[in-house]
């Protein structure tokens, strides 16, 4: 005699583990999805995750929105349905319920295999980075589509009426159309986020960045000082102050104020300040596109091996030309390796010369100013960036093999490049996730590849300024 099943497929009952697992697995996919649709919907960043980590990578992502809709908005409405189907199962639940409901988890089981696909193909192949929160998600939903489609009663329609009435199946051409059906919802989704040309950048305010008329003589102390911001910079939250402690040891710079009683004689220089003072920068000491003495001053954030950046450089550069003598852009390099950059966790591919490009940038202004665009214009034109010797090789041609050496012992270079890092730990925790580059214009800070007529609309409402031609 053979041993009684474990269930019934006539009285609808399955494995006594398939309801709370299929609970479960539905309830912890929502709760993430949850969680990155809110963090995705206020522009935060996600906890654990600091800039440029897999998280901000893939949350930053054209991939993340369809239509510019978060994706996660989508997927808690697929695991509320399964979730709230699970109680259609039993012995008191009729069996055409039964039937209706496991309908809706075919088709949303199909739905998030395909998804789960999906979405971790494209961090494989094409985003080159993994958001740990999303892979949990997708672990779920891949784990909780096979328990689905695995149990599901697929087998033909009983030939005998009362059979129907108290038999639980899914018909296999009902299953075949079910799964057409997802098939033509993961396409729209797909086709969505290819089709979208989604915003590149965002626009957030912050305190207006100011240039006041300063002592050259302090103005000077004040950078040299400046390893990690003042208190009164991170203030607004706990972990904005976690976020810029802890840089990495550098190199002790020289005395803030050299013994020379001839620079209290110096004339007054004009400082930018940003966050209320907690950051300046000498409009002649650091690297700067334009006139010092220019009307109207932005700041731009980054990074030589950054791929945006090398976009949105040949758009400052075309900006400043047309303006003239009425903007100065302060151009400070902020590599994305954690070798100098402590909210950087891990090296990405792209990313592993950063710092070595910085301090080669850095020593080349603090050898030769004139130099200082013809050796960014050469680094920025190839489509990637060349090899940090040849970048080397090339910047000693430029201002001289000795002096470029002389400038890299420079105890400068390492202080302004914590400050800057500084800068931008600041901006990611108060404004953003840390998307590269940044800019700030006045009022704004400016995340991601700016277009030139987003640009050019920043400088007129910010500085009044009007681009000819534009």
């Amino acid at each position: 005699m053979s041993a009684k099943p474990k269930h019934s497929p006539a009285e609808g009952q399955l494995y006594p583990a398939f309801v709370p697992g299929v609970r479960f697995l539905a309830l912890v996919a929502f709760a993430i999805s949850a969680y990155l649709a809110w963090v995705s919907l206020a522009g935060g960043g996600v906890a654990g995750c600091g800039p440029d980590s897999g998280c901000d990578k893939v949350l930053g992502t054209r991939w993340s929105k369809w239509f510019g809709v978060p994706v996660s908005l989508g997927a808690l409405g697929v695991y509320a349905a399964i979730f709230g189907m699970t109680f259609k199962f039993g012995r008191k639940v009729p069996a055409a319920a039964q039937r209706q409901a496991w309908s809706v988890l075919v088709l949303a089981a199909v739905l998030v295999l395909g998804a789960a696909l999906w979405f971790v193909g494209l961090q494989i192949a094409v985003i080159r980075a993994f958001c740990p929160y999303c892979m949990a998600a997708h672990t779920c939903g891949f784990i909780l589509a096979l328990l689905i489609l695995l149990n599901a009663p697929f087998r033909k329609a009983p030939e005998k009426p009362w059979q129907v009435e108290k038999t639980v199946f899914v018909p296999p051409a009902l299953g075949r159309k079910l799964a057409l059906a997802a098939g033509a919802g993961l396409a729209m989704m797909v086709a969505g986020q290819v089709l979208h040309q989604p915003k590149t950048f965002k626009v957030q305010t912050i305190a207006p960045a100011t240039v006041s008329t300063t002592a050259l003589l302090s103005a000077t102390a004040n950078t040299q000082s400046l390893q990690r911001p003042p208190a009164s910079a991170t203030n607004a939250s706990s972990s904005s102050t976690q976020a810029v402690q802890k840089p990495p040891p550098v190199t002790p710079p020289p005395p803030a104020i050299p013994a020379n009683p001839l620079l209290t004689n110096l004339a007054a220089g004009r400082v930018l300040q940003i966050y209320n003072g907690a950051f300046q920068f000498p409009l002649d000491e650091v690297p700067l596109m334009g006139p010092p003495d220019a009307p109207h001053v932005m700041l731009s954030l980054f990074d030589y091996s950054c791929h945006f950046c090398r976009t949105v450089h040949w758009q400052l550069l075309q900006a400043h030309r047309l303006l003239s003598n009425q903007l100065a852009i302060v151009s400070l390099p902020m590599p994305l390796n954690p070798n100098c950059n402590h909210t950087v966790k891990r090296t990405h591919p792209d990313h592993v010369n950063a710092c070595e490009y910085a301090r080669l940038g850095l020593a080349v202004w603090r050898a030769n100013r004139s130099k200082m665009e013809e050796f960014e214009n050469w680094v920025f034109a190839p489509e990637k960036p060349v090899a940090p010797e040849t970048v080397r090789q090339y910047a000693g041609l430029l201002v001289g093999t000795n002096e470029l050496a002389k400038a890299l012992q420079d105890p400068w270079i390492s202080q302004l490049v914590q400050t800057t890092v500084n800068l931008y730990a600041t901006n990611s925790t108060h404004y953003g996730r840390g998307n590269m580059p940044q800019l700030i214009i006045g009022t704004n800070i400016v995340e991601g590849t700016v277009l030139p007529q987003n640009l050019y609309q920043l400088l007129s409402a910010n500085f009044g300024l009007k681009v000819p031609g534009q």
